[in-house]
């Protein structure tokens, strides 16, 4: 909402996404009245593509760091910012554009909750720490925990990293997630012939079916029809309904791999 509202004030007014992503990359700028346009994803790396266009006139265009690997920005323009909530551990290549962090539950560093925008801009750091009720100072004891969970991020991202070659090795015939740059792990998934089938032969497991909202669009701010007006989307629509998430917690013991019936 902070980086929402700061670009409004910039002048900013229209935001293009990709549609395979969480709803919060692009809720905020839809409260606060901005156009709202959704693009495709890379076959390999699910990465947005935005393509050789050149952003319009006051237009975000805001890629997306899929399952903590770093989006390959090349030469591209006008970007102002990039959802990095999933990829905290990762070698970005690029460390001079805004990134937004969660420090979530479920991410590799967490506090509990919250997370926090990096940035060299001073203009947008006085603004983000002077914002009044929209600004919140995280507490003492969600500060130890980041930087106890912190601590030991050099061993999660060397274990997830195991992790994600054991699977690569053991199913080779999965269409695994390209890495173009460098990816902490957080989300070791592939596109499979059938999610259901996996689940359902591995109840003991947990497989998560990313992007939810792509093939269940019971959020107002993204039904299917609303996206098929920036084209259909192709790519997302068939990673969405092939990809599954694999069990890969950091203290997951590989062997377990190796038990599951695909």
């Amino acid at each position: 909402a902070v980086l929402a509202r700061w670009f409004r004030i910039c002048g900013f007014r229209k935001v293009r996404v990709p549609a395979f992503t969480w709803v919060s990359t692009y809720a905020p700028f839809a409260w606060l009245g901005y156009d709202v346009k959704f693009v495709d994803i890379h076959p390999l790396d699910w990465m947005a593509e935005f393509g050789d266009s050149i952003p319009e006139t006051h237009e975000l265009v805001v890629p997306v760091d899929t399952f903590g690997s770093d989006y390959p920005l090349g030469d591209m323009r006008g970007v102002k910012w990039i959802d990095s909530a999933q990829s905290l551990g990762t070698k970005w290549k690029d460390t001079d554009t805004t990134r937004v962090i969660s420090l979530s539950a479920s991410k590799l560093v967490t506090s509990g909750e919250g997370g926090a925008i990096l940035t060299n801009d001073s203009s947008l750091a006085d603004f983000a720490t002077n914002t009044g009720q929209w600004f919140s100072r995280m507490p003492e004891m969600s500060a130890a925990l980041a930087l106890a969970s912190l601590s030991i991020l050099p061993y999660v991202l060397e274990k997830k990293g195991r992790i994600r070659e054991e699977y690569k090795r053991r199913f080779p015939e999965f269409g695994w997630q390209a890495i173009p740059n460098d990816t902490n792990g957080y989300v070791v998934a592939a596109t499979v012939p059938s999610p259901k089938d996996i689940k359902k032969d591995n109840p003991d497991s947990e497989f998560k079916h990313y992007y939810q909202n792509m093939l269940f669009p019971d959020d107002i701010l993204m039904p299917l029809e609303r996206a098929a007006q920036n084209g259909n989307l192709p790519v997302t629509r068939k990673v969405s309904r092939a990809i599954v998430a694999f069990p890969s917690w950091p203290d997951m013991d590989i062997a377990k791999i190796r038990e599951l019936r695909v």
